[in-house]
């Protein structure tokens, strides 16, 4: 019991996928529940935060703010949903990048050929004696 309950205070999410994170709590919890010696929702929750990294730093405080206690599953859902958001705001981020970069290149190809339009606007003037 005591093995498994010092590798629940010293499990970390830190360079694992939070999916594989998640799982090993639960082992760890259902090991537990297993030797009779169930947590609560409360000391469940606590230590799967405890170990969470600091991407999730905001998730996190809002999680330990509420007044009534989650489920893991529940818990579970909100880290999922926070992971998914995540993940759409990186992949928004790149594609605003690329929108971004690109319209500078079209941009400079754009200034390019005004230059170039107009240089030679001012040489065609200049052979016809404008």
């Amino acid at each position: 019991m005591l093995t498994h309950l010092s590798t629940l205070m010293r499990t970390s999410q830190e360079g694992t996928t939070i999916a594989k994170y998640m799982q090993h709590i639960k082992t760890i919890v259902d090991d537990l529940a297993l030797i009779g010696y169930p947590l609560s929702d409360a000391k469940i929750v606590v230590h799967t935060l405890h170990g969470l990294s600091n991407d999730y730093k905001e998730l996190n405080a809002s999680i330990r703010t509420r007044e009534t206690t989650m489920t893991f599953e529940k818990l579970h859902d909100k880290i999922l949903d926070h992971e998914t958001r995540k993940d759409n705001e990186h992949d928004e981020g790149g594609d605003a990048r690329f929108a971004k970069e690109g319209g500078r290149a079209a941009m400079r190809r754009s200034d390019v050929m005004d230059t170039t339009l107009t240089d030679g606007d001012d040489s065609a003037r200049r052979r016809r004696g404008c």
